[in-house]
């Protein structure tokens, strides 16, 4: 007995009205309490794809003589349909469980066929190669390989009609269907300082209670790996919203709030404003206002340069060492940077990280050690333990250092100071191959080495009331490792990393990522590459290969844009 995920499946008649295209194979639930990422798998029929659907998903509720199989199907093709609360989707189920189902608890992605299993003549399950997961809180997480999932499902009669009884909470969809159907939203908060705004991507229907959805994610706080005391909100204890409703009237959003921000200081109140707006502000939001008791609060906008910077930008030009030079390159021309150059040059570094606001550059020596290069200034070591990865660089000017072969021994220095030992949760790490903080200084990116193969994973940065880091979080973004060798990761923007792996043939590939969110297809593969450095977006990423050659992306394609080049630096 099988459930086909098509229009016409198992009693032939269709399955789907479809108001835009045709009809697609579909969803089916997810977990439980919660959604497995494991289980039990067996042989089953396959589930075929249908055709295309369009942006409206219509599904048909379930009809007289239905087998359970039948019903499975309906059910698994109703997922796709969020109108009324899953109204129909719930046809499906009995009473009881129609009133108990929660479709919000999550969602299971998948890409290829399902099958199922015939347990028993009033039992089915279904087997979903998962390609990712979205919890109840909007968080996607993707699998490098897909992991197949058991979903069971009981079937009892009510009323002479077969229905289901037992089903895991939320909704499992097609790849396609999910993309139609879900859109990614950033949700912000702020670095402990309230000098950034820190994106937090989440992923929420496409329907008309999405900036509700939002606000109130933004009101629960930021996912795992972000919460406090990595990431911060303006928003004071026990705030809420008092009308269930943002509703968009000619362009602007009123969030209607309880009192609780009505204490807030005026300071306070503009961050609430600013993060809310920015959560929000897009498509037919145009701006946003808060109100208590129908009563729209004033609040002024921050005065000029004091706002909270949004996506950090650095130097668009290469910062490259060339011929004994360090600089920046800009049409073929290499301007030594003043007050560095022959500092940075005269260590015969193997990797630099510059900032240009703290004036000062991390350096990986030809020694092998790590050294801080202030402007003007003779190198300071930093550490001089043997085996160290290319060093990086925070915003609070601490250098962050760790031997390739002792995870555990991760440190952050500032230059003359002690190092400090950073609490680091990759206990089942063998190795590391790289290191890289964003530029708001909340998250590190660690391409990792393990037993069972190369980890790429984003960590949220704790910190002291000096803003000195003490651990890291204890939960983490699992990301697409590169294929091959791993060879190094970027941060691309503050969204998005990209990593590099080598093959034995000396071929490259850049795999690119959006932290919370897809893998990018938007990267081409490129020959000999063995390094790589972000810039201002994927149009900035540039990758230096064994030759000397600076490429840089240009769509799907890396055009060569500098020769002759021995080292590609990091700025932040």
């Amino acid at each position: 007995m099988s459930a086909q995920l098509v229009a016409g499946a198992g009693s032939g008649r269709p399955r789907l009205i479809r108001t835009a295209v045709a009809a697609i194979g579909v969803a089916l639930l997810a977990g439980c309490a919660s959604i497995p990422v494991s289980g039990a798998v067996h042989e089953g029929d396959t589930v075929e794809a249908g055709e295309d659907l369009g942006f409206d998903f219509r599904p048909q509720g379930p009809e007289a003589g239905d087998t359970p199989s039948e019903i499975l199907s309906g059910f698994i093709a109703a997922g796709a349909g969020p109108q009324d609360n899953y109204a129909t989707a719930r046809d499906f189920l009995t009473r009881d469980l129609a009133k108990e189902w929660n479709p919000a608890a999550g969602v299971l992605v998948h890409g290829r066929a399902t099958s199922t299993l015939a347990d028993s003549p009033t039992s089915l399950s279904l087997v979903v190669p998962a390609t990712g997961t979205v919890d109840g809180t909007g968080r996607y997480d993707e699998f490098a390989d897909a992991v197949q999932i058991e979903l069971p499902f009981r079937f009892v009669q009510e009323n002479g009609e077969w229905r289901i009884s037992q089903a895991p909470n939320g909704t499992v969809l097609a790849r396609a269907i999910f993309d139609r159907l879900f859109s990614m939203r950033s949700l912000y908060f702020y670095d402990p300082t309230f000098t950034y705004l820190v994106p937090d991507l989440r992923w929420f229907p496409s329907t008309a209670d999405a900036p509700t959805r939002v606000v109130e994610a933004l009101l629960a706080g930021p996912t795992a790996p972000l919460a406090s005391p990595v990431l911060a909100t303006a928003f004071p204890d026990g705030t809420s919203l008092e009308r269930q409703s943002v509703t968009p009237t000619n362009g602007q959003a009123i969030v209607e709030l309880n009192d609780e921000v009505v204490q807030a200081d005026a300071v306070t109140k503009q961050r609430m404003q600013y993060q809310l707006a920015r959560s929000l502000v897009g498509g037919s939001i145009l701006s946003v206002r808060i109100s208590v008791d129908g009563t729209d609060l004033e609040i002024p906008d921050f005065a000029n340069g004091r706002a909270p910077v949004v996506q950090p930008l650095v130097n668009p030009s290469a910062l490259v060492l060339r011929d004994g030079t360090f600089g920046f390159l800009s049409g073929g021309e290499l301007t030594p940077l003043e007050g560095f150059s022959d500092a940075v040059a005269g260590l015969d570094p193997t990797s630099v990280v510059f900032s240009a606001d703290q004036e000062l550059a991390a350096v990986h020596g030809g020694n092998a050690a790590a050294y801080a290069v202030a402007r003007g200034e003779n190198p300071v070591a930093v550490d001089a333990r043997p085996g160290l990865v290319a060093p990086d660089l925070d915003g609070q000017g601490y250098l962050w250092t760790v031997p390739a072969d002792a995870p555990q021994a991760l440190t952050a220095t500032r230059p003359g100071g002690s190092p400090l030992p950073i609490a680091a949760n990759w206990t089942d790490a063998s190795g590391v191959v790289s290191l890289a903080v964003s530029r708001d200084s909340t998250r590190l990116l660690a391409l990792l080495t393990t037993p069972d193969g190369p980890r790429l994973r984003v960590y949220g940065i704790v910190r002291d009331k000096s803003a000195a880091p003490t651990q890291l979080s204890s939960t983490w973004y699992e990301l697409i490792p590169p294929t091959g060798v791993p060879a190094g990761a970027t941060w691309v923007s503050d969204t998005t990393v990209a990593s590099l792996g080598r093959a034995a043939d000396g071929s490259a590939a850049v795999v690119a990522q959006d932290v919370g969110g897809h893998r990018l297809d938007t990267v081409g593969d490129i020959d000999d590459a063995v390094a790589l450095s972000g810039g201002n977006g994927l149009s900035g990423l540039r990758a230096l290969t064994a030759d000397g050659d600076v490429r840089v992306l240009r769509g799907a394609a890396w055009q060569t844009t500098a020769s002759q080049v021995g080292l590609l630096a990091a700025q932040r």
